[in-house]
């Protein structure tokens, strides 16, 4: 990604947007919470892989963080299943599946800010009027 830390510029969104659809496991369409990502692209194009356990490093001496995650191949399109591919090949499915999982952990955060600001509300004389007009009021 080529912004600073913990930002995705238009770019990189629009970029790795492309990549993948989210469509439902095979195996249990109905349930939302089994959700998988299909790549649009590259030499694992129509491969569906389910992303498991995920976790968060504290930062380094230079505040760096990384994170470790799992994911499941779900399935492989019959055109792939019996396809050798390259070292090079892997190490850009690896970043490219690392790119999707910070775009999706990155949208989810804009949802729960959205969420939040919903229960922010700023005083604009229906609620708190003894207070400035710049207060800000939160509702827990």
């Amino acid at each position: 990604m080529s912004a600073g830390i913990n930002e995705l510029t238009k770019e990189d969104y629009d970029r790795i947007n492309s990549y993948y659809s989210l469509v439902p496991h095979p195996e249990h369409p109905e349930d939302v919470s089994q959700m998988c990502v299909q790549l649009n692209t590259g030499p694992f194009e129509g491969t569906v892989i389910k992303y498991g356990k995920f976790q968060i490093a504290p930062p380094d001496y230079e505040g760096e963080s990384t994170a470790k995650y799992e994911y499941d191949i779900v399935t492989v399109p019959p055109e792939l299943q019996d396809v050798e591919h390259s070292d090079e090949e892997g190490e850009k499915f690896e970043y490219m599946i690392g790119e999707i999982l910070v775009k999706l952990l990155w949208d989810r955060h804009l949802e729960t800010l959205k969420e939040e600001q919903k229960e922010i509300k700023t005083n604009d004389g229906i609620i708190g009027e003894d207070r400035e007009t710049d207060t800000l009021t939160f509702n827990t």
